[in-house]
């Protein structure tokens, strides 16, 4: 039994649903029921009824979530007070999704350290939903995802809309601008549908009238790097983000293809857990000069 079972089984109890609760923490719902029979295994007791209007908490079940509410927030007040101890190790700890932080942090990041040389940045990169958890949880102090956040009680700011565009290897044979139409002629490196980039494509096609499953895909990749990669060998063109291809760009080594109608964009935010920023004057300090430099730092 650990901390994280426990969030699950209050979420459940609360929630009366494990739909709602696997939508609501990014889990999946066999994953909450493992989380149940293992506490149940652990408890020698039934702790929830599953009927056909949801889950209903048995008597040990309330006894539990009494207990487990008691215990989340004994630990969060923890954190809390750790976090603010945490004053004199003078450590922030940044988490971004891929993307962001492979194309777009670094130049702000080098700033951050010039203007506060006695703080330990700490950088560490997962997708956005499980960035969203860590600053959730406080694992995290900074996040920056692709997206908005689902947790409407994270403090969120927009900090750039980039811009995806269509584009080729600088010889491929293809006019500058096409109609839409003409997507679903042309040869197509994609990169995965889990990514939140992809959806963003996906989303914009769809809501033009392209029919998806008529799209001419050669094949998909997991990064965007191996996409632009399959570019670059006249493979194919691909949507890629212009965050991601300003350096082929200026080398002439790609080109971008008009397509008319539409536009597709990534929009990233910053992410902060109210409940620790004020407890802690050095990550205070650094978010506000973070806010005011963001824009002109980005790479």
């Amino acid at each position: 039994m650990n901390i994280e079972t426990l969030r699950y089984i209050t979420q459940i109890i609360e929630e009366k649903s494990i739909t709602k609760v696997s939508e609501k923490m990014h889990i999946s719902q066999s994953a909450l029921s493992q989380h149940i029979k293992t506490i149940e295994s652990n408890l020698n007791t039934q702790i929830v009824n599953r009927t056909n209007r949801g889950i209903t908490a048995t008597e040990s079940g309330e006894i539990l979530y009494r207990h487990a509410k008691n215990i989340i927030d004994c630990y969060d007040a923890l954190l809390e007070e750790l976090q603010g101890s945490q004053d004199s190790l003078a450590r922030i700890r940044i988490f971004a999704n891929p993307l962001f932080s492979s194309y777009a942090l670094p130049c702000t990041l080098f700033d951050l350290q010039e203007k506060f040389p006695a703080i330990n940045l700490d950088m560490l990169v997962l997708p956005s939903h499980m960035v969203e958890q860590k600053i959730i949880s406080g694992e995290g102090d900074i996040g920056f995802i692709n997206g908005k956040p689902h947790d409407q009680s994270l403090l969120a700011k927009v900090v750039m809309k980039d811009p995806i565009h269509l584009v080729a290897q600088i010889d491929f044979p293809i006019d500058e601008s096409i109609p839409l139409i003409q997507l679903q002629r042309i040869p197509l490196i994609m990169s995965s549908g889990r990514s939140v980039t992809r959806m963003n494509i996906d989303n914009a096609l769809s809501l033009k009238g392209i029919d998806l499953s008529r799209l001419n895909i050669k094949y998909h990749m997991y990064t965007i790097e191996s996409v632009k990669l399959s570019v670059m060998n006249k493979h194919g063109l691909s949507f890629l983000p212009y965050s991601s291809i300003k350096k082929e760009l200026y080398l002439k080594q790609l080109k971008i293809i008009d397509v008319s109608e539409v536009e597709i964009y990534n929009e990233f935010y910053l992410i902060l857990n109210k409940r620790f920023i004020s407890k802690n004057s050095a990550l205070n300090e650094v978010t506000l000069y973070l806010q005011e430099i963001l824009a002109d730092t980005l790479c």
